[in-house]
């Protein structure tokens, strides 16, 4: 095979390998740019969405345990708007992670449940105003109420009245005090248990007024205190529904249905075993590892046909450069060959060149030699011309005679 055909057929093979190692690069980037953009479009997005959601349902919580405490400036509002962005990202939530959708509309409800039960109308917030609106009204019957129970208890003269005068002051302090300690119950139990404290209170107001009424001075003021605390103090207390009771037992029972939610949300959107995070991490993990499979089957494809190329550059690179350098000693010789030979022939004509020279002086010589028997030849013709002329003479004169 000559060396122009075995070139072309080396540079066809590298070529063909280059355009291979070319295609599969593009295919594997376009592989490893899908991955990269799963990671970085969904997934990591979907991580922090996922994020933004659990702070802001958790901001959800802290608000309402901030109102309950008193710190209510701001605070619907700020709940309405980490509602607002909750339910957007889970909305965003949605669209990225389809395969989610049902626990995340489920999310959704849990959400607007948090929200009704809080903001919606008898809510949360509703009661947490209505307990502090009943409290400064209880408050302010105290102190209207104060000065005749101080009057109360000076018109008293029998030392039996003065105790049960005092005594209705005290009850009344004590039902006041149950009505604080009401709210921070921390449970259903501790509350009946307050509610039971507090019939029983009232049982021993009636018991110490209406002595004072029975056996005391300034009847008609003990009289207008019974009346007062009937009528105005324990309907503020007491009141199905309306009632600082009520009220509070509403508010601590929709505050357990959010908190009960809550725990259901932070389970899905959590990092236990079900979690949606867990979930989603198991999967950005997956899409890493299928990122990484990837680029390093890209990279090994890639080696694996360059070594080839090389190889493949060796294998014909070699035999063709033995040829070359083959052809070039030939030449080499040819060219030797030809410079000796050249070197001869030019000895050769020099010494032709001297022979004719030579021959060059011979023939003139020669010329000049021919020249001088030419001219002697033409002498001698002359002389036989002239002889032949004489000849003619004699000729004609003997045939005169």
């Amino acid at each position: 095979m000559n060396i122009g055909r075995r070139m072309t057929i080396g540079f066809t093979i590298l070529i063909a390998l280059c355009i291979v190692i070319g295609v599969i690069g593009i295919v594997q980037i376009n592989s490893l740019s899908a991955s990269i953009d799963q990671l970085t479009e969904t997934d990591m997005v979907t991580t922090d969405y996922v994020m933004e959601t659990k702070y802001d349902i958790q901001q959800m919580l802290l608000l309402i345990h901030k109102y309950e405490d008193g710190e209510t400036e701001g605070a619907k509002t700020a709940f309405s708007e980490a509602y607002n962005d909750a339910i957007s990202r889970i909305s965003t939530l949605i669209g990225l992670q389809p395969s989610h959708k049902v626990g995340l509309e489920n999310l959704d409800g849990l959400v607007d449940q948090m929200f009704n039960l809080t903001n919606g109308s008898g809510g949360i917030f509703d009661r947490v105003d209505s307990y502090f609106l009943r409290q400064a009204e209880i408050l302010a019957e105290d102190d209207r109420i104060d000065e005749d129970l101080d009057k109360l208890i000076s018109y008293q003269t029998d030392s039996a009245m003065i105790f049960n005068a005092t005594a209705v002051k005290y009850d009344l302090e004590h039902q006041i005090l149950i009505t604080f300690q009401f709210f921070s119950a921390d449970n259903a139990s501790e509350r009946t248990l307050l509610r039971s404290e507090f019939n029983t209170a009232i049982t021993e107001f009636d018991s110490h007024i209406d002595a004072v009424i029975n056996n005391g001075n300034a009847t008609s003021l003990a009289n207008s205190i019974e009346t007062w605390h009937n009528t105005n103090f324990l309907v503020l207390v007491m009141t199905p529904e309306t009632g600082l009771f009520d009220t509070v037992d509403g508010l601590h029972a929709r505050d357990e249905n959010v908190e009960e939610i809550y725990e259901q949300v932070d389970a899905y959107l959590g990092e236990g075993e079900q979690g949606l995070e867990t979930l989603i991490n198991v999967v950005i993990t997956q899409h890493i590892e299928a990122a990484r499979l990837t680029a390093t089957t890209a990279l090994i494809i890639s080696i694996t046909i360059i070594i080839i190329a090389v190889v493949a550059g060796i294998a014909v690179a070699v035999p063709t450069v033995r040829g070359i350098v083959r052809v070039t000693r030939n030449m080499e010789r040819v060219l030797k060959a030809g410079s000796e030979t050249s070197i001869s022939v030019s000895n050769i004509a020099t010494e032709l060149a001297a022979s004719s020279n030579e021959v060059n002086a011979a023939s003139e010589e020669i010329a000049s030699t021919t020249q001088e028997v030419s001219q002697n030849t033409q002498g001698q013709v002359d002389s036989l011309v002239e002889i032949s002329k004489m000849a003619n003479n004699i000729s004609s004169l003997s045939h005169e005679i």
